[in-house]
């Protein structure tokens, strides 16, 4: 049994390692010039403090301009860190927040930074739970007007930084409107890559991040690994480390994003529905209208702006973890709830929340689930009440239980029956049941 004394001491001394940890990366003359990377034989190393606890960051190896370009962040629930170098400045965001509140905020201070002149492209390592998973989401809003008359016919906005949205949105002036094929309940779309093509990509709004793509594909296009993610699903757990590739242009339609990583991974393992050569995360369309048209199987990509939130036809939803969360009313308790296209599921509810809710029979089993890092039970039960979604109300629907994500869930079972527009510049969601 580990007494109070050693208890302190460990967390003293794991304490200090961090801290020292943090100096090192900091302390040398010129970020470490030479290699890029702190090594005992490298010139100057006697200047750093404590180089027993000294990390070997290969990551920060300069481009090639001699810059170092390189992002890390990492947290867990109600702690996040983020630290970003930037060329000759340096970022330190320190947060008491669920992930990736500190990434959010150190992503947008580098998007106002000039960027240096032949610095290349950030390489991103960061560390804790991500949305389905996808990367850790680590974007911040951009600026974009919407459509008008007079407009060029191509509208060109600067993407957020750090790759977990285009750099460059180009949506033409009549937009995208292409079909929308499946693969099992995921939507999905054709769509060029790097100019090849055209490919099956799933659109997954409760994944953070641009896109995904399948690793056939990757060896396919010849892309070379650029970077490595640490992701999971949103539990935290069982988290597995991804390559991460550089994706030059995607194409849907009259919609052209260029300039974005995406993380690889064999998407098609599980067998779920038709193959697909990638999937498309919510980040893709941060500058833009998305429309998944689930009754009129059509998928539109346009400039413009949602009408203001009235909470019955038009939402306000949050961003916290890089995916849309709206307010849901499951009979007397209202909770967070993400709007979830790459779910099959429809309500689902973390499974603390049975016991507090009416149902008519205690939940039963009703199937399995596997994320990218967690295998669990589904149990489901019908509700002796309403779920009310905006205007919307659900009585005696079927709620499904889960024990391992903190949120609630509206899946694909609920969104097949509406046409809904995303609103990502405003944070406002459009549901019109029947479609559009």
């Amino acid at each position: 049994m580990v007494g109070p004394r050693s208890a302190l001491f460990a967390q003293a001394f794991f304490r200090k390692v961090k801290y020292i940890t943090l100096v090192n990366l900091l302390s040398a003359d010129d970020g470490f010039a030479g290699p890029g990377f702190y090594h005992p034989a490298q010139a100057g190393a006697e200047k750093v403090l404590f180089p027993e606890y000294a990390k070997d960051f290969r990551e920060l190896a300069p481009g090639p301009s001699s810059q170092i370009m390189a992002m890390f962040g990492g947290g867990a629930p109600g702690i996040n860190a983020a630290i970003g170098l930037e060329g000759p400045y340096t970022i330190i965001v320190l947060a008491n927040l669920d992930p990736p509140a500190a990434e959010q905020a150190a992503s947008r201070l580098s998007a106002w930074l000039p960027s240096p002149a032949g610095a290349g492209r950030r390489r991103i390592v960061r560390a804790g739970a991500e949305p389905h998973g996808g990367p850790a989401p680590v974007g911040a809003p951009g600026a974009a007007s919407g459509g008008g008359v007079g407009e060029p016919e191509v509208q060109i906005v600067p993407g957020r930084g750090a790759g977990e949205s285009p750099r460059r949105s180009q949506i033409s002036t009549a937009g995208a409107s292409v079909e929308m094929l499946h693969s099992g309940h995921l939507p999905v779309v054709m769509a060029m890559v790097n100019g090849q093509g055209p490919f099956r990509f799933a659109i997954d709004t409760g994944a953070a991040g641009a896109a995904r793509l399948d690793s056939s594909l990757v060896a396919r296009l010849g892309l070379p690994v650029s970077g490595q993610v640490r992701g999971g699903d949103p539990s935290g757990r069982n988290s597995r480390v991804m390559d991460v590739v550089e994706v030059r242009s995607l194409e849907i339609g009259g919609a052209r994003f260029e300039g974005m990583s995406a993380a690889v991974r064999n998407y098609n393992e599980r067998h779920m529905g038709d193959p697909v050569d990638g999937i498309l995360g919510f980040g893709l369309f941060s500058e833009c209208l998305l429309t998944l048209d689930y009754p009129g199987n059509r998928v539109k990509i346009a400039r413009g702006e949602l009408p203001p939130a009235d909470g019955r036809d038009v939402l306000a939803f949050e961003m916290s973890h890089g995916v849309p969360t709206v307010k849901l009313q499951v009979d007397s308790l209202t909770m967070d709830a993400d709007v979830d296209a790459g779910s099959m599921g429809g309500f689902s509810l973390p499974a603390s929340l049975a016991a507090k809710l009416p149902l008519v029979s205690e939940p039963r089993v009703v199937g399995h689930a596997r994320t990218v890092s967690n295998e669990f039970e589904i149990t489901a039960a019908e509700l002796r009440g309403t779920v009310r979604l905006g205007r919307n109300e659900f009585a005696g629907a079927t709620v499904s239980f889960q024990p391992v994500f903190p949120m609630a869930n509206v899946g694909s079972r609920v969104l097949k029956d509406f046409a809904v527009t995303f609103d990502q510049k405003n944070r406002r969601m459009r549901l019109v049941r029947g479609g559009a």
